[in-house]
Protein backbone atom coordinates (compact mmCIF):
# COMPACT_ATOMS: atom_id res chain seq x y z
CA UNK A 1 0.00 0.00 0.00
CA UNK A 2 1.20 3.42 -0.71
CA UNK A 3 1.75 6.01 1.94
CA UNK A 4 0.16 9.26 2.88
CA UNK A 5 -0.56 11.63 0.37
CA UNK A 6 0.94 14.31 1.64
CA UNK A 7 0.95 17.79 0.16
CA UNK A 8 3.11 20.82 0.59
CA UNK A 9 1.43 24.17 2.41
CA UNK A 10 -0.38 26.08 -0.66
CA UNK A 11 -3.27 27.71 -2.15
CA UNK A 12 -3.72 24.51 -3.91
CA UNK A 13 -3.74 22.34 -1.01
CA UNK A 14 -6.14 24.60 1.01
CA UNK A 15 -8.77 24.84 -2.43
CA UNK A 16 -8.73 20.78 -2.92
CA UNK A 17 -9.77 21.17 0.91
CA UNK A 18 -12.35 23.40 0.04
CA UNK A 19 -13.09 21.89 -2.96
CA UNK A 20 -13.31 18.36 -1.48
CA UNK A 21 -15.50 19.60 1.79
CA UNK A 22 -12.52 17.94 3.87
CA UNK A 23 -10.51 18.85 6.66
CA UNK A 24 -6.62 19.49 6.71
CA UNK A 25 -4.60 16.89 8.92
CA UNK A 26 -1.44 19.22 9.15
CA UNK A 27 1.69 17.80 10.52
CA UNK A 28 4.95 19.67 11.51
CA UNK A 29 7.77 18.38 12.18
CA UNK A 30 11.44 18.16 11.82
CA UNK A 31 14.18 16.22 10.65
CA UNK A 32 16.12 16.15 14.14
CA UNK A 33 13.21 15.35 15.97
CA UNK A 34 12.74 11.54 17.11
CA UNK A 35 9.33 11.61 17.99
CA UNK A 36 8.90 12.71 14.55
CA UNK A 37 10.52 9.53 12.64
CA UNK A 38 8.75 6.99 15.73
CA UNK A 39 5.01 8.93 14.12
CA UNK A 40 6.51 8.21 10.74
CA UNK A 41 7.35 4.63 11.52
CA UNK A 42 4.41 3.91 13.31
CA UNK A 43 1.34 6.18 13.18
CA UNK A 44 1.77 7.35 9.54
CA UNK A 45 2.99 3.73 8.03
CA UNK A 46 -0.38 2.24 9.78
CA UNK A 47 -2.49 0.60 6.61
CA UNK A 48 -5.58 1.71 8.22
CA UNK A 49 -4.42 4.93 9.36
CA UNK A 50 -3.17 5.82 5.52
CA UNK A 51 -6.68 4.67 4.59
CA UNK A 52 -8.24 7.12 6.34
CA UNK A 53 -6.43 9.92 6.01
CA UNK A 54 -6.82 9.96 2.26
CA UNK A 55 -10.21 9.13 1.87
CA UNK A 56 -11.34 12.28 4.48
CA UNK A 57 -8.48 14.78 4.90
CA UNK A 58 -6.18 16.81 2.85
CA UNK A 59 -3.20 16.10 4.67
CA UNK A 60 -0.46 18.88 4.52
CA UNK A 61 3.29 18.18 5.86
CA UNK A 62 5.25 21.35 6.75
CA UNK A 63 9.07 21.01 7.83
CA UNK A 64 9.27 23.19 11.00
CA UNK A 65 12.90 24.54 10.17
CA UNK A 66 11.77 25.75 6.92
CA UNK A 67 8.35 27.19 8.20
CA UNK A 68 9.07 28.64 11.62
CA UNK A 69 6.00 30.70 10.64
CA UNK A 70 3.51 27.74 10.16
CA UNK A 71 4.81 26.53 13.68
CA UNK A 72 4.61 29.17 15.50
CA UNK A 73 1.22 29.42 14.47
CA UNK A 74 -0.38 25.86 14.78
CA UNK A 75 2.37 24.10 16.92
CA UNK A 76 0.36 22.02 20.29
CA UNK A 77 3.00 22.05 22.40
CA UNK A 78 5.60 20.19 20.54
CA UNK A 79 7.04 18.04 17.75
CA UNK A 80 5.49 16.41 16.20
CA UNK A 81 2.34 18.84 15.99
CA UNK A 82 -0.56 17.19 14.33
CA UNK A 83 -3.15 18.99 13.67
CA UNK A 84 -6.55 19.29 12.14
CA UNK A 85 -7.54 22.60 10.47
CA UNK A 86 -10.96 24.17 8.35
CA UNK A 87 -10.09 25.04 4.76
CA UNK A 88 -9.72 28.14 5.95
CA UNK A 89 -6.93 27.41 8.01
CA UNK A 90 -9.12 27.97 11.55
CA UNK A 91 -7.92 25.10 14.44
CA UNK A 92 -10.28 22.48 15.11
CA UNK A 93 -7.96 20.24 17.09
CA UNK A 94 -4.59 19.25 17.61
CA UNK A 95 -2.21 17.34 19.67
CA UNK A 96 1.30 16.28 19.36
CA UNK A 97 2.51 12.86 18.86
CA UNK A 98 -0.50 10.48 18.27
CA UNK A 99 0.64 6.70 18.54
CA UNK A 100 -1.24 4.14 15.92
CA UNK A 101 -3.77 2.95 18.41
CA UNK A 102 -5.25 6.49 19.34
CA UNK A 103 -5.18 7.87 15.55
CA UNK A 104 -7.98 5.95 14.16
CA UNK A 105 -10.05 7.25 16.94
CA UNK A 106 -8.75 10.46 16.70
CA UNK A 107 -9.46 11.04 12.90
CA UNK A 108 -13.02 9.84 13.06
CA UNK A 109 -13.81 12.27 16.11
CA UNK A 110 -12.36 15.16 14.47
CA UNK A 111 -14.36 13.83 10.93
CA UNK A 112 -17.23 13.76 12.64
CA UNK A 113 -17.14 17.28 14.47
CA UNK A 114 -16.02 18.81 11.48
CA UNK A 115 -19.25 17.44 9.19
CA UNK A 116 -21.33 18.11 12.09
CA UNK A 117 -20.26 21.40 12.93
CA UNK A 118 -19.21 22.98 9.69
CA UNK A 119 -20.89 25.56 9.19
CA UNK A 120 -20.98 26.75 13.09
CA UNK A 121 -17.29 26.45 13.04
CA UNK A 122 -16.95 28.94 9.69
CA UNK A 123 -19.62 31.35 11.30
CA UNK A 124 -17.37 31.99 14.43
CA UNK A 125 -14.50 31.85 12.85
CA UNK A 126 -15.55 34.37 10.72
CA UNK A 127 -16.70 36.12 14.00
CA UNK A 128 -13.54 36.01 15.42
CA UNK A 129 -11.78 37.18 12.01
CA UNK A 130 -14.20 40.03 12.07
CA UNK A 131 -13.87 41.09 15.72
CA UNK A 132 -12.22 44.25 16.75
CA UNK A 133 -8.73 43.59 17.40
CA UNK A 134 -7.62 44.81 21.07
CA UNK A 135 -4.00 45.44 21.77
CA UNK A 136 -2.69 45.27 25.52
CA UNK A 137 -2.38 48.76 25.66
CA UNK A 138 -6.40 49.30 25.06
CA UNK A 139 -7.20 47.50 28.15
Amino acid sequence: MAGINWLDWNDEAFKKAMDEGKPILLAIGATWCHWCHVMDQTTYSDPQVIEAVNASFVPIRVDNDRRPDLNERYNMGGWPTTCFLTPQGEIIAGATFIPPTDMLDVLDRVLHHYRSNREALEAQFAQIRSAPRISPSDS
